[in-house]
């Protein structure tokens, strides 16, 4: 143990910092579910509520839906990005020049590691038909009607929570 003084050094801050960032913000949510929280009152100062809060939540008109629509979405975002992370692995793979190849690999991770909303403003700029240069028929597949039909099946598809359902309590 004492052997890996130096190692235990190095770690500590990063660990320090992980507690302090990951560790105080997941302690402050655990409590705040469990307290009726008022912004006047503070975290610490806020009455305590127990298990109200989420048996209220359990015995909403819409709780069921809206958790089995949440699954829904999870799963099928778990099935397409594995699907689709597998098709572009292999379709990279088959890619014979190490310079085209390393191209598009850059190309798919760049949103893994510019902040999301440039990587927006850029895509933004790229499919917008008056500023972009590179895809000036791309207004074409973005007509209204075909948003309309896509938003059409994503309701029918997750089968969309009514407003009413929000208020009653």
């Amino acid at each position: 143990m004492m052997k890996y003084k130096l190692h235990y050094a190095i770690a500590l801050p990063a660990i320090i910092l992980v507690l302090f960032f990951k560790g105080i913000p997941l302690y402050l949510a655990f409590h705040m579910s469990f307290t009726e929280y008022q912004p006047t009152m503070g975290v610490a100062d806020s009455p305590w509520a127990g298990w109200s809060n989420f048996t209220k939540i359990g015995g909403s008109f819409a709780f069921h839906q809206v958790f089995i629509n949440t699954l829904r979405m999870n799963l099928l975002s778990i099935i397409l990005g594995g699907t689709i992370a597998l098709i572009l692995a292999l379709a990279l793979s088959g890619i014979k020049s190490a310079r085209i190849r390393g191209w598009f690999q850059t190309i798919f991770l760049l949103p893994y590691f510019i902040p999301a909303v440039v990587m927006a403003y850029i895509a933004m700029l790229l499919v917008s038909p008056s500023q972009s240069s590179l895809f000036r028929g791309m207004h074409v597949l973005l007509q209204r009607r075909r948003l309309e039909c896509i938003s059409a099946i994503l309701v029918v598809y997750f089968k969309s929570v009514p407003v009413s359902a929000h208020y009653s309590a």
